[in-house]
């Protein structure tokens, strides 16, 4: 049920092209956290053209600081996220830009429990049916999550813009 923990030091620079991510694991648990494991958020993490594998649906990215990915894939050869992004322990950013999230057809953004968080998703390939944003409940105001889709498609239709907040 162990969970992938990466650039976790406080002031990290992390940058990956061309991996292959794999949570091979079935526990609904385990996440591929992107974050420092400190109180502080000045790291910075980027991944280029990777893959990302979940081995189950209840796996999904926990983000802290600012994360960038730029032409990465999640796989479908293994399991869909039910929550492609859930909580993680603080402030972030998260950009996703000319990803194929097609094999997500739930939530992009689930219901977020800690700290602010602003997604980006640009240029993106997404699934049939997804939901950008689930609904918020611990904090259903404007202090919590934002995200912004620029340019995506799902399919034939094309999101020119969108945001969604809490409210």
């Amino acid at each position: 049920a162990d969970s992938i923990y990466l650039n976790g030091a406080t002031g990290g620079v992390f940058e990956v092209d061309s991996c292959y991510i794999w949570s091979g694991n079935t526990a609904s648990t385990a996440q591929i956290l992107v974050h420092s494991a400190g109180a502080t958020q000045e790291n910075h993490t980027k991944f280029a053209a990777c893959t990302f594998r979940f081995g189950a649906t209840g796996q999904s990215f926990a983000v802290g600081a600012c994360v960038d990915f730029e032409g990465c894939t999640i796989s479908s050869a293994g399991s869909a996220p039910t929550d492609l992004f859930v909580s993680g322990q603080m402030t972030a950013i998260a950009r996703m830009t000319a990803c194929d999230l097609s094999h997500v057809t739930s939530n992009l953004v689930g219901n977020q429990t800690a700290g602010f968080v602003r997604y980006d998703f640009e240029q993106c390939k997404l699934g049939a049916g997804v939901t950008v944003m689930a609904t918020q409940t611990t904090y259903a105001n404007l202090s919590q999550t934002e995200v912004f889709v620029r340019d995506c498609a799902v399919g034939d239709s094309h999101m020119q813009f969108q945001y969604h907040n809490a409210l």
